[in-house]
């Protein structure tokens, strides 16, 4: 027999009502109808799916087997169905409400957290809330839309779009090379004044992809947690620094900056946002990852 489900999801928001409230009499009240038409809309359900939901009797009631599996299977679809109409209701409106993000300080510090800004100015009624951090957060368990992150994530619980390419390169003033010999190897390092993360897993071995994938020892000669200060003392001629060259592009455009070892630094990382498969993001979030596409590319 061919079920309409069109006629079926009132029946199943009633079956909802009731497992949620544990209450045939609340569910009635919700609905703002009488307990008999709550009773009516689960009998017809069983009937469509043949199969019992609730034993009930006069006094209580509980989910059968069969109902408790429909109940886990259409809470989340009900859900979304409720998520899909305010997305679509909030695209004929000014944009607006909290969008929870998170960023590692190195893209902050690039193009990419100036371009917060720019979008801040442009949907003024959109609330930015920004994590920043390094680590790699449960999105879903921290209540979290988007993170941006570099490198490909394997992850089967998150999306990601694309948003461009970037690389892992070393950087150092051109005052500091005046002064010191350029290195030639990344095993020249060992000679050099190297500025630090201490968050990273590299603080005290560089990663050189294009050597084979393998790391080479450095001595670090100022370290710090706060990326900001790292990149001042670069600029400062006071060593060597590593990082994502989104982080380094507009003093490297301004020739502040000088990159070392390029040769060994050749393999590009995906640029991506990242948000959770099983639940619908916000079309503030698609407006800010569509942003983004247009001023990075």
């Amino acid at each position: 027999m061919e079920t309409n489900f069109k006629t079926l999801l009132p029946l199943i928001e009633t079956f909802i009502m009731v497992a949620d409230s544990g209450s045939f009499t609340s569910a009635a009240d919700s609905l703002g109808s009488g307990k008999s038409l709550v009773s009516k809309r689960i009998a017809k359900l069983e009937g469509e799916l043949g199969t019992k939901l609730i034993y009930r009797s006069t006094r209580k009631f509980h989910l059968t087997e069969a109902g408790e599996r429909f109940y886990r299977l259409c809470t989340p679809a009900l859900k979304g169905l409720e998520e899909a109409v305010m997305d679509v209701q909030e695209l004929q409106s000014s944009p607006e409400g909290l969008l929870n993000i998170t960023m590692p300080q190195s893209l902050v510090m690039s193009e990419l957290g100036d371009l917060l800004y720019d979008f801040r100015a442009q949907f003024p009624k959109i609330e930015l809330q920004v994590n920043v951090t390094g680590h790699y957060l449960n999105l879903i368990d921290k209540g979290i839309d988007l993170a941006f992150r570099i490198g490909a994530i394997k992850d089967s619980q998150l999306i990601a779009a694309y948003l461009g390419k970037t690389k892992l390169v070393a950087v150092a003033s051109p005052e500091y090379l005046a002064h010191n010999s350029h290195p030639e190897t990344p095993e020249d390092l060992i000679n050099h004044q190297c500025l630090t993360h201490l968050d990273t897993p590299w603080r005290n071995k560089w990663p050189f992809p294009g050597k084979d994938g393998k790391a080479v020892r450095i001595e670090s000669s100022f370290s710090s947690n706060d990326g900001h200060q790292l990149l001042h003392a670069c600029l400062r001629g006071m060593g060597i620094m590593m990082g994502p060259q989104v982080m380094f592009d507009r003093h490297l455009q301004e020739r502040r900056l000088e990159p070392v070892l390029e040769k060994w630094y050749q393999q590009s990382s995906d640029l991506v946002a990242l948000y959770p498969a099983g639940r619908l993001l916000p079309s503030r979030g698609r407006l800010l990852i569509d942003f983004m596409k247009e001023h990075l590319t």
